[in-house]
């Protein structure tokens, strides 16, 4: 959970921003979010049903830093609907521990995975991401070698993918 959300008690200064700023996202004409329609189709469906406003995806591309085509290829390697994606969205993260085992836990279920994830907590949320640190000795080269898993370290600052494995 993030610190926004620690903090959280219908007080703090998100608690008092956040529903003002929805209510003005209402008044807009269209919503621009930072998905994948195609990752999160029910999201942006519920989204356009609730607002009743036109909403468009932004996801990542060339210019964001990482290169589209061979991730794509290696989607396409894979059976459709057998690939994992786990993500804990921009504004969130979890505790190093907990890295280390969803790690452990995506190398013994043997399912092919595409994994975003920022530096855990007590970490700089914006700096790189260490998987050398976070992750089980040898993970990322198990994984490439396997062709199992994609590693996004997502740099909010930047918006920035690095595929590490």
């Amino acid at each position: 959970m993030s610190h926004y959300m620690l903090a959280a008690d219908g007080f703090d200064d998100r608690s008092v921003f956040l529903p003002r700023q929805i209510h003005f996202y209402l008044k807009s004409d269209a919503l621009l979010c930072n998905t994948v329609e195609e990752i999160e189709p029910a999201g942006v469906h519920l989204l356009r049903r609730i607002t009743g406003l036109r909403v468009f995806t932004v996801g990542i591309g060339r210019e964001a830093g990482i290169e589209v085509d061979p991730c794509i290829e290696w989607l396409k390697s894979h059976r459709p609907a057998s690939v994992l994606y786990i993500s804990f969205g921009s504004q969130n993260t979890i505790e190093a521990s907990q890295m280390m085992a969803l790690a452990e836990g995506q190398e013994a279920s043997r399912v092919a995975f595409i994994s975003v994830v920022r530096p855990p907590l007590g970490f700089d949320m914006n700096g790189e991401f260490e998987a050398e640190r976070w992750l089980p000795d040898g993970f990322e080269a198990r994984m490439a070698e396997k062709r199992r898993g994609l590693i996004g370290g997502v740099q909010m600052g930047t918006a920035d993918w690095d595929i590490v494995a």
